[in-house]
Parts: C-alpha cells; sequence; structure tokens
C-alpha cells in the first residue's frame, strides 16, 4: 500500500497540508515531516510557491489578549478607563510575550526522490510589566520602575531540502525509510543579549538609566539532516510514523557580526535642566565592535503519529510532537493532537483538529482539500487559546500543487 501519513496541527507548519492526519499519494509532505513519505510519492509531484502567515497584523501568538481585545486596547486609539488599564495589567501578569512567523515554501518531486526550498522569518519579544505600568499611568512618584527582562529576537533563513525514501520488508513488516539532508542560508540575526534600565521620579527631578547590548549578524550557515520511517500496515488497520527532523549543530553566524552598546545615565533631571543649556544626560555612550562567529539552535524536531481509518471515508489521526531545542520556531514543551479528516467526496477532503500542550496551550483547527485531476489545493486555518476573534492568534495557509500518476 501506497501511504504517506501528514502529521498535523503543528504550532508552525506548512498548515495547508499538514492539518489533515491523512493518507495522501504524493509524498511531497516528507520534505517537512519524515522524508519516508517520499518512497509512495507519485510519478512527479510539484507544489507551487505558497504562503504561510499570521492572520492580518495580528502576531501568531501572545500569552496575554484575543484578537478583539487587541483591536480595543491597541488598534483602535480610543482613550482607555482605568477599569481596562487594571484588566490589561492583569492579563499581561510579569510580562507579555509576542511571537510573529511567516513561512513560503515549494517542493518538487520525481519518485522517490525530493527537493524543497523553505524561506522562514521568526520574530519573538518579552516586554516586562513595568514598561505597561509607565505607560498606562505614567511615572508614579517615588517609585523606581526597573525593567531587566526585556528580550527580542529576530531571524530569516532560507532552508533547502534534498530528501529520499524507499519501501523494504523486514521479517514480513513493510516500512519506508528515508533521508533528508539540509543547507540552511541564514540571511539576518539580531538579538537582545543584554539590557537593564530604570526611571524613578520624585517632586522635583528625575533619576534614568539604560545598558542594553545588540548582537547581529547578516550572513550565516549551517547544515543538518532528517530520519524517518514509516510503518503502513500494523495490526488493528494501524499505520505508524517516526521522524526527527533538522538535526543539527545550528547555524553559523560569521558575515558582518557586530555587538552594538549603548549605555546613557541621568542624575537630577529637572525642569531648569531640561529647558537650559546644560546636557540632560550626565552620560550617553554608544559604540559597537565586530564579533567572531557565534552559532544558533535550529528547531530539532520528534513526532509520532498513530493513523486509523474509522470507516469508509473517515481517517483519525494522533499526534504527539516533541521539540528538543528552544528556539524562535519551536518549543521543548510536549504537545498532543487528534485530527480527522472525512471525505464526503474523493476529491474534497474536510478537516478538524485538536490540540494540547507547546507555547500555545491549545490549538483549533480547520481545513479543506480539493482534488481535480492532477491539481490539489489545501487550506487551513489554526487559532490558539480560542477560535477568530477570541483568539490569541493564528495562522493560514494554502498550498496549491500538482501530482502526476
Amino acid at each position: 500500500m501506497n501511504f504517506l501519513l501528514i502529521i498535523s496541527l503543528l504550532n508552525f507548519e506548512p498548515a495547508g497540508a499538514a492539518l489533515a492526519g491523512a493518507i495522501h499519494p504524493s509524498g511531497l509532505h516528507g520534505l517537512w515531516f519524515n522524508p519516508a513519505g517520499l518512497a509512495q510519492n507519485a510519478e512527479f509531484s510539484l507544489r507551487f510557491p505558497s504562503l504561510t502567515t499570521p492572520i492580518g497584523t495580528y502576531p501568531t501568538y501572545n500569552s496575554a489578549f484575543s484578537i478583539s481585545e487587541i483591536d480595543r486596547y491597541i488598534y483602535s486609539g480610543d482613550y482607555l478607563t482605568d477599569e481596562e488599564k487594571d484588566l490589561i495589567l492583569a492579563r499581561i501578569g510579569s510580562g507579555w510575550e509576542v511571537d510573529a512567523k511567516a513561512m513560503t515554501h515549494a517542493e518538487i518531486a520525481f519518485r522517490n526522490f525530493g527537493v524543497g526550498i523553505y524561506g522562514l522569518a521568526g520574530e519573538k519579544a518579552y516586554l516586562p510589566r513595568d514598561l505597561f505600568e509607565l505607560a498606562l499611568y505614567g511615572n508614579e512618584l517615588g517609585r523606581k520602575y526597573s525593567v531587566v527582562e526585556l528580550e527580542s529576537e529576530v531571524c530569516a533563513l532560507l532552508k533547502t531540502t534534498l530528501a529520499y525514501g524507499k519501501d523494504f520488508r523486514l521479517r514480513n513488516t513493510d516500512m519506508s525509510l528515508g533521508l533528508g539532508i539540509h543547507y540552511y542560508r541564514g540571511l539576518i540575526e539580531a538579538k537582545i543579549l543584554r539590557s537593564e534600565g530604570y526611571l524613578e521620579t520624585d517632586t522635583t527631578q528625575m533619576q534614568v538609566g539604560a545598558t542594553a547590548d545588540l548582537l547581529t549578524s547578516g550572513g550565516g550557515n549551517g547544515f543538518g539532516f532528517d530520519l524517518g520511517i514509516i510503518l503502513p500496515d500494523l495490526p488493528h488497520d494501524l499505520s505508524l510514523s517516526f521522524s526527527i527532523t533538522d538535526i543539527s549543530p545550528g547555524i553559523s553566524w560569521t558575515e558582518d557580526t557586530r555587538v552594538y552598546h549603548l549605555e546613557l545615565h541621568g542624575d537630577s533631571i529637572n525642569l531648569a535642566r531640561i529647558i537650559g543649556e546644560d546636557e540632560v544626560l550626565d552620560s550617553d555612550t554608544a559604540w559597537d565592535e565586530s564579533k567572531e562567529s557565534y552559532r544558533t539552535h535550529l528547531p530539532t524536531t520528534l513526532r509520532f503519529s498513530l493513523s486509523k481509518p474509522i470507516k469508509t471515508g473517515l481517517l483519525a489521526n494522533f499526534l504527539y510532537r516533541q521539540g528538543l531545542r528552544e528556539t524562535i520556531w519551536s518549543t521543548t514543551k510536549p504537545y498532543f493532537a487528534l485530527s480527522l479528516e472525512y471525505r464526503p467526496a474523493k476529491e474534497v477532503p474536510l478537516r478538524w483538529g485538536l490540540g494540547v500542550g507547546g507555547k500555545e496551550g491549545l490549538v483549533i483547527a480547520t481545513g479543506y482539500g480539493l482534488r481535480l485531476g492532477p491539481f490539489s489545493m489545501d487550506f487551513a486555518y489554526q487559532a490558539y487559546r480560542g477560535i477568530f476573534k477570541s483568539s490569541k492568534g493564528g495562522i493560514f495557509s494554502l498550498d496549491l500543487g500538482v501530482n502526476l500518476p
């Protein structure tokens, strides 16, 4: 039997193809999820350049606010009442975590060989509570506002994959094995290494200070590989997929690598000093220097998936995913998902899924596909900790492809 298990409901992957725990004739999905899937590829398969993005101008995920609350508190520009300010601070807790990610990808496969090109961009930030208290209520007299946990990182890279899958039979057990090899080209990377700041005001004057170090690079390189196995004919009509992807020491950033340092301090700042001719700050220092190469991790991920037909046209899939490294694109928190695909007609797969764990905590997904002769389309929508305007972020994806038997 020709099987490809597409493991579903991932935090950030090619969602249009990934939603269903489905069986597909094309092995293109193996280029991302499990290279063993290429053993069941059509004679020729092509996925046109596709895009996976956040919804509108909203973050992919945030730790505090629903999309409707972001509209109200951030985008509307309306005056906030004291009750709304208190609610914002209650939602934030110790700080606000925000993620934004986007990806474009294209794949082509001939028989058991496949090539994929992926462009990924990601950003994550953590803004401490004191910043919001200062912005919402102004600087309270006699209070010292401290910022010591501000975090931010941005990364963009290209990933090129060459993979091969082959069928085997061992002790009366059918299986498919696969190997994928990656080249990573880092485009840009920047992150805050250290940040400290304070602001204190009394009835006559103000003290302020800040120190920050920013690390940037304009290019880097890395290599990695994937390993995968598929057992399509287990007892009780079960099919199993197991893979470890992006096994790599990471990207070595070597081009235009620099550290930028900023330090400022102001003591006894008062109105006379501000409107007078004296310098407001006692010291204001900024410099930068070149830095030796450094390395960032890639999202090495383990995936285990079981798939079973429930009845004609209905397939269920269970997924366990474990990130092995904390990166912009992955977390080490375990993730579990259950997805269903129902085909009222062979050409129209309908998909639903529910996932728990990972950074997002709760993932709700839906999507559909369309098959018109050799042409295929897959659409998916994933929302986190809610749905539509009540969610705390989400992504959508549209994939278009061709499969020739």
